[in-house]
């Protein structure tokens, strides 16, 4: 799964980051993985996160809760995003994991 897309990271395939989000839950599942894709934009604002019905979030390139400042209205939309899933377990890109509060 493409996280982010930083041109250092990914080069030029911003097109990919639609069909993430479109219709993710449907196609997980037809590979036997219930999860979604879910747009969290913040550090990057094409980050995307993958949320298991489990608990477990991949962040990709989201800051963590700890370090996001009150006024930062993306990062705080992203996370209630990740917490209304359920997300317990936090696994971020570029940080230890985390559980989710």
């Amino acid at each position: 799964m493409v996280s982010h897309f930083h041109l250092d990271h990914a080069g030029l395939v911003r097109d990919f980051q639609g069909l993430t989000n479109s219709g993710s839950r449907a196609f997980l599942e037809s590979v036997g993985i219930r999860a979604e894709v879910i747009p969290t934009s913040g550090h990057s604002y094409d980050s995307v996160s993958l949320v298991t019905d489990s608990g477990e979030a991949l962040i990709g390139d989201l800051y963590p809760v700890s370090q996001i400042m009150d006024n930062d209205v993306e990062s705080n939309q992203s996370w209630a995003r990740i917490r209304a899933l359920d997300a317990k377990h936090v696994f971020p890109s570029h940080a230890e994991p985390f559980e989710l509060k």
